[in-house]
């Protein structure tokens, strides 16, 4: 009546050599471990987490990766017992496990002891009859219905050593109500089961296995993805036991790692690659170790790209423009490219080129021996505001991804609470917004290649600051939701204007002496340094930034002249395009401008002082006149003024 499997060939030699199911074996997962031990006394058993995940066991020299069920199998088999019932609403209740001494009419007899037989008929309906007719009058329905008459008969069978196994319980409980009301009715006999602690129903709960070596409970193990998937009233009690499955930890991943790679790579690589690989798949499990390797096919070189088939797996397939040729032939000419964008920082172009170029080749931790998993580069950004920090940001971006829209950025001013943490990572469970991922994991998830800006860095809240040191340190994020979000192949950039005060009147400096360059590159280091180590006490995370701090000066002199004059130039030639008039400016009227957005009080915000000024000055007055003139007109400005009502204004000409 109950379907049975064929044959049960799996676990031959279990039930002599159970060594790994002791406590101390580290060779065995924590959970299995755990569920073994707790056999004697859990009536009631809630798994949780990566519960459909293939888990690595090793008995008597040999590692086999196998499924939860069958992990569970083994466990209840090496224990005694003789029959594993699994129950799913789209499967039905089937016998998933049983010995070869047993035959599946044996077990069918014994839960007809308790079990009505039209009420274990409808449990074991296959999906397509379950699904023409659901709850039909005068039935005991389909699905759910008398699988608690089933759990009382697992719990006290006294011949037959049985388990029943409720997968699939997170999808379905919410279905709909009469579901609701009859997976109720299971949860109170689960309950009333693990409470019981000798007798239910007048027969005995404790039975002892063929061995009489453990008094043995026969539990109802329920399977969910998450523990309140399950009402708090079942999930906790002193028959009930939680058991977490986790994702695999470095030293099962090793030797998941070792299994993958037989016959894949030659044996002298075999323990280097397989490290590397259980780097690589931090926060993975282990069916996605597999699915990697399935991913990455039978390439010959997957010694060196083991790396790159992780990534593949996490990422899916996409361009990655740090190994495109072009980005190569573009950084030939960077320093033209990048000095078009920011003009006078001579200097902070050539350390950004060195640290682009090392990105490039993949150089980023060259010196460990294994491969790095830091990100592909991190620059910091120290100076002056409006001397072009943000600016070398947007040049980098366009650079490597020929567009500056692709810069992924967040000014740090807004997340300054101490809830600007989940802003970036998202909500934990329980909270408002969980499941939604946050603003910096979502953005690089879909984009994994990608320039990241953050703006303004010592605006960050203390919170934030620990997301740094993970992205800098481990190449990877988790965010509220669990999930591993890797950083590996983004390039992280920090502003900040730490430093300024400290370097004195920036405007009487002269930045072609030596000297005072010196002091004052000192100065503005001296102070990031003390951010981290005095102020933020996490000199760890100074020590990720290493020599990728880039001081960029001050704006002034001739530097702030040519920059004017560029600002200008841009102006009229963005209204030639845009409005269709020719505007020009005399000889005497653009020396009086310039100067007029020069000054040191306008200098003081660099050049985005002068930007700010030349709207006042210039472009304000010109939006103004201009409407009064015809696409196609020709003007001069002769002269810059104050119209009546004492706002800047500009006499025009016309050519």
């Amino acid at each position: 009546m109950i379907d049975s499997p064929t044959s049960i060939s799996l676990n031959a030699g279990f039930e002599e050599e159970a060594s790994w199911l002791d406590a101390d074996n580290k060779n065995t997962p924590l959970w299995i471990r755990t569920l073994y031990a707790s056999l004697p006394i859990s009536a009631v058993t809630v798994l949780y987490g990566a519960v459909h995940d293939i888990h690595p066991i090793q008995i008597s020299e040999e590692l086999r990766p196998d499924t939860t069920v069958n992990a569970i199998w083994q466990i209840l088999q090496a224990s005694g017992f003789k029959c594993l019932l699994t129950f799913d609403t789209l499967n039905g209740l089937s016998i998933a496990r049983m010995t070869e001494d047993l035959k599946d009419d044996q077990v069918t007899k014994k839960l007809e002891e308790t079990v009505p037989s039209n009420v274990l008929r409808n449990l074991v309906r296959p999906p397509k009859n379950r699904l023409e007719s659901r709850f039909p009058q005068n039935t005991q329905g389909m699905g759910w219905p008398g699988l608690e008459l089933v759990a009382r008969a697992v719990a006290t069978s006294d011949s037959i050593p049985m388990s029943l196994l409720v997968d699939y319980a997170s999808q379905t409980s919410d279905i709909d109500q009469a579901s609701n009301n009859i997976l109720h009715e299971l949860m109170l006999t689960c309950l009333q089961i693990a409470n019981a602690h000798v007798l239910l129903d007048n027969k005995l709960l404790r039975l002892s296995g063929d061995s009489g070596s453990r008094s043995q409970r026969h539990p109802i193990i329920w399977l969910v993805d998450k523990l309140d998937d399950l009402p708090t009233w079942l999930t906790h009690g002193d028959g009930i036991r939680r058991i977490p499955i986790s994702n695999p930890s470095y030293d099962m991943r090793y030797r998941m790692a070792q299994l993958l790679l037989e016959d894949r790579i030659d044996e002298g690589e075999k323990d280097s690659v397989a490290r590397r690989f259980a780097d690589a798949t931090e926060g993975l499990s282990s069916r996605g170790m597999f699915e990697s390797i399935q991913l990455a096919g039978e390439s010959s070189s997957l010694s060196s790209e083991i790396e790159n088939a992780v990534r593949m797996y996490r990422q899916g397939l996409s361009e990655n423009p740090w190994q495109n040729n072009r980005l190569r032939e573009q950084l030939m000419n960077g320093e033209a490219t990048l000095r078009q964008r920011v003009y006078g920082q001579d200097q902070a172009v050539s350390r950004v080129l060195d640290i682009l170029k090392r990105s490039a080749l993949g150089l980023t931790g060259a010196h460990q021996k294994k491969a790095s998993s830091a990100p592909r580069g991190v620059l910091y950004f120290a100076g002056p505001t409006g001397v072009g920090k943000t600016e070398m940001a947007k040049a980098i971006t366009e650079l490597v991804f020929a567009d500056e829209r692709a810069l992924i950025r967040f000014d740090m001013s807004e997340f300054q609470d101490d809830h600007a943490k989940i802003r970036l990572i998202g909500a934990p469970p329980s909270y408002v917004g969980f499941g939604a991922g946050g603003e910096l994991t979502n953005a690089v998830m879909q984009r994994p290649h990608s320039i990241i800006l953050f703006d303004e860095m010592d605006k960050a809240g203390s919170q934030v600051y620990d997301l740094f040191l993970q992205i800098l340190s481990d190449g990877r994020l988790t965010d509220g939701g669990g999930r591993t979000v890797d950083f590996t192949d983004t390039l992280i950039i920090f502003t900040s204007n730490q430093g300024v005060a400290a370097a004195g009147n920036l405007l009487d400096l002269d930045m072609s002496d030596p000297e005072q360059t010196s002091r004052y590159e000192r100065a503005i280091m001296d102070a990031v340094k003390s951010h981290f180590t005095e102020t933020l006490n996490r000199p760890e995370l100074l020590g990720r930034l290493g020599d990728n701090i880039v001081i960029f000066n001050p704006i002034h002199g001739d530097e702030a002249v040519n920059l004017a004059v560029r600002f200008i130039e841009t102006i009229l030639s963005n209204i030639r395009i845009r409005v269709g008039i020719e505007v020009n400016i005399s000889k005497e009227a653009f020396e009086e401008l310039v100067a007029s957005v020069t000054t040191r009080s306008v200098l003081r915000n660099g050049g985005r002082g002068i930007t700010t000024e030349l709207e006042t000055r210039l472009t304000n007055p010109l939006g103004r006149i201009l409407f009064n003139y015809p696409a196609g007109s020709s003007l001069i400005i002769t002269a810059f003024n104050e119209d009546r009502l004492g706002r800047p204004d500009v006499l025009i000409e016309e050519l």
